[in-house]
């Protein structure tokens, strides 16, 4: 397991995230489901997964370089290239006036 987050309106739900793959559960571990996910190769590692609190239809993941975005809880997704010098992204945060703006805290 390589990224964890529990969504913070609903202690049920959890996601882990591992190398090329990423799993749901709504009933704290009891069941895991398998969330189809967009990755280049099967070999890079989830560095985090985000929910939008006032939204937790919105999904968010960080593998290699790029920032993964959905807003359908995992069913579709959006892809952004983050700039070169990012290397491990630690914490995504949604601007909760305008959900477009996304910041990223990294080392």
């Amino acid at each position: 397991i390589t990224a964890f987050h529990i969504n913070r309106n609903n202690s049920q739900e959890m996601y882990i995230g591992m190398v090329g793959r990423m799993m749901r559960t709504q009933n704290q571990g009891q069941s895991w489901q398998d969330i189809d996910i967009i990755n280049p190769t099967s070999n890079i590692a989830i560095q985090g997964i985000f929910t939008y609190p006032p939204n937790t239809d919105r999904l968010y993941y960080v593998a290699g370089s790029i920032l993964y975005t959905s807003r359908d809880r995992g069913e579709s997704w959006n892809t952004k290239e983050l700039p070169s010098e990012i290397n491990e992204v630690t914490q995504v945060l949604v601007d909760r006036q305008n959900n477009d703006i996304i910041y990223i805290a990294a080392r």
